[in-house]
């Protein structure tokens, strides 16, 4: 029997099962190759393959100090993409670019970029490398490097005649230097011949072939000791106190008292043992030493009860009579001074004694009625003249030539000698308020 399901065809056979229609297939869609993400970690890693490339290339054409740093910064590099390599063919993730951002692959291809634009410049054939660009991250940013690698095809002989011509060049610059260097150091201009030396060490150093370089090893040697050696002095204020006192007594040496000249003749040779002055200077102090030792011979030469009190000096300077009727009246009024706890300026002493007493004086014979002033003050006790002041009540430019004609010890510099007299001037208070 035939199974129920099944049906009889005309011809008396079973008909065949029927297939059930089955839906239509899509074709499927046709795959499109997208390129692969790259992150900011592969896309480093790409610009600094690209820079270390750029870098090594250059390095063969640079010497000296732009060598080094050109070497040194390549080996960082070069040791931040071989962690990476390594990490690649181990499987392992790659994490150390995250844990600074000091250290990260973009970072080091900015260093090379930077090096390579600092040394390019020092390189006997320039490499022009630029920042790379930002692109998207589908393309990796390409890298200037096109000419370097021209350049690494070129002529060996075209670039040694080059850099012969370079050397030679650099020689004559050198030497050029070097003569306007000893033009300035014979007019003892050391800021000149420093910024010469400046300009010529580079040359030397970076420019010169090996043969040249061991010819003018002691030039250089030479003008780096002298400017080395004029260092201290040029902001010294010693030095500045010194000259400033050879200038005076090479100016006004003709109008100065042996006792004025004499204590600025001894605070100028104990500041010249302390300083380096130049030729030029040392012989005005001693020409300022020469006369100083011709007055004292004229003062030996000429006794004083030869010299009339009453007689003028020379050029109408004050006779000692003068002097010393001038200071005895200049001396009462700093006593009064003294005891009303004040202080006062010469121009205010000649108001109160009035012109014909104290009349408009030379510095210098202010400072011989001053010393006078203090011929009666006991060494323990601080100089009377030590109250008069200037301007707003800063201490007197004389305060210094005074003490020392007097032997009281006085202090080289301007800021202890200002602190040691304002101390003098509250003991001066202390000691005549109840006199």
């Amino acid at each position: 029997m035939l199974p129920a399901r099944l049906a009889l065809r005309a011809d008396g056979k079973a008909s065949e099962q029927p297939v059930p229609a089955q839906p239509e297939k899509r074709a499927a869609p046709k795959r499109i190759d997208k390129p692969i993400q790259r992150g900011p970690l592969e896309q480093g890693v790409d610009r600094l393959r690209q820079a270390l490339q750029a870098a090594e290339e250059l390095l063969p054409r640079t010497r000296g100090q732009h060598h080094k740093r050109l070497s040194d910064t390549i080996k960082r590099a070069r040791s931040r993409l071989s962690a990476f390599d390594a990490a690649q063919v181990k499987g392992t993730p790659y994490l150390d670019w995250l844990g600074s951002r000091a250290d990260t692959p973009s970072r080091h291809a900015r260093l090379l970029v930077k090096a390579i634009k600092a040394v390019e410049p020092y390189a006997s054939h320039p490499v022009p490398i630029s920042e790379p660009p930002k692109t998207s991250p589908s393309t990796p940013p390409p890298v200037n490097v096109g000419s370097a690698r021209c350049e690494s095809r070129a002529d060996t002989s075209g670039s040694d005649s080059s850099e012969d011509s370079a050397a030679e060049q650099a020689a004559e610059q050198f030497d050029v230097l070097v003569n306007q260097f000893k033009e300035a150091q014979r007019a003892l201009d050391v800021d000149r011949a420093e910024s010469i030396y400046r300009m010529a060490n580079p040359i030397y150093r970076l420019q010169l072939s090996p043969a040249p370089q061991n010819q003018k090893h002691r030039i250089v040697g030479e003008m780096r000791t002298w400017v080395g050696e004029q260092q201290p002095n040029r902001s010294s204020a010693l030095l500045k106190r010194c000259r400033r006192l050879i200038h005076r007594m090479r100016e006004e040496k003709d109008a100065m008292s042996a006792d004025v000249l004499s204590a600025l003749m001894a605070e100028a040779e104990d500041l010249s043992k302390r300083v380096t002055l130049s030729d030029t200077e040392q012989e005005a102090l001693t020409r300022a030493r020469q006369h100083l030792q011709a007055l004292r011979d004229a003062e030996k030469t000429t006794p004083s009860g030869d010299l009339p009190h009453s007689e003028p000096g020379a050029e109408g300077r004050l006779s000692r009579e003068q002097v010393f009727q001038m200071a005895s009246a200049v001396r009462a009024v700093l006593e009064q001074t003294a005891r009303g706890q004040a202080l006062t300026t010469w121009g205010e002493l000649r108001r109160r004694l009035g012109e014909s007493v104290l009349p408009h004086l030379h510095p210098d014979d202010q400072g011989e009625v001053l010393v006078a002033v203090e011929l009666d003050t006991p060494a323990d006790e601080p100089l009377l003249s030590s109250l008069i002041v200037v301007g707003g009540g800063e201490i007197h430019p004389l305060c210094r030539n005074v003490a020392f004609s007097l032997g009281r010890d006085v202090p080289l510099s301007d800021v202890a000698l200002r602190s040691e007299w304002a101390v003098d001037v509250l003991r001066l208070r202390a000691l005549w308020k109840h006199r």
